[in-house]
């Protein structure tokens, strides 16, 4: 590399972390849904709105940058929100392989595909969208992204914000997965980090 490109880069101004929302429509056989996820600096707040046949669930849950090993789970009929540790989960044994770049709601990231014995599952990941590595774990504990899950994409250079994901059973009779709809940059209210006030 030139020492001219070298100085072009290093002054270049860095990008700024994200902080807003992203909204999500869920894919599920015999459902649909949709998730709403703030990103800020405090942490990640989550509210998901599941139709499965003739249920409907909601679900809210927030990892903050304060106490991110655990997460904070609102119940709905005591008006509190609860602790749920993260679980431990087994390791599981996967092939990774990078298929090169997409572009999901203008977002471009990398298509990932991972086969396990539990079937096939096709991620799609901004890497380095999320603009800091206290953010991009704090959005992977939101999104549910097992360690083992995390250390594959790490694996072919596929690890960041999930965008979109498709999910095969073994079998290829079941199909789920997400993708993201919209993004939109803006300030996050602070109060939605407060979960020993809320209810």
């Amino acid at each position: 590399m030139s020492p001219f490109l070298l100085m072009v880069m290093m002054a270049a101004p860095q990008a700024k972390p994200f902080e807003g929302v992203l909204e999500y429509r869920l894919v599920l056989q015999g459902g649909s849904g949709a998730i709403t996820t703030s990103v800020s600096a405090l942490g990640v707040h989550t509210s998901g709105t599941v139709k499965y046949l003739d249920q409907v669930t909601q679900t809210t849950v927030v990892v903050r940058a304060r106490d991110a090993e655990v997460s904070w789970v609102w119940q709905a009929s005591e008006k509190r929100f609860t602790k749920l540790p993260v679980a431990v989960a087994p390791k599981r044994e996967f092939k990774a392989e990078l298929k090169g770049p997409a572009t999901v709601a203008g977002v471009p990231c990398v298509v990932v595909v991972l086969t396990g014995a539990d079937g096939v599952s096709e991620y799609c990941s901004a890497v380095g969208f999320v603009g800091d590595e206290t953010r991009e774990f704090l959005v992977a504990s939101a999104q549910r992204l097992a360690p083992d899950v995390e250390a594959a994409l790490r694996s072919v250079k596929g690890y960041g914000l999930v965008v979109r994901l498709k999910q095969t059973s073994a079998d290829g009779k079941v199909l789920t997965g997400f993708e993201l709809s919209k993004v939109k940059p803006q300030k996050v209210d602070k109060a939605l980090f407060d979960v020993e006030r809320a209810g």
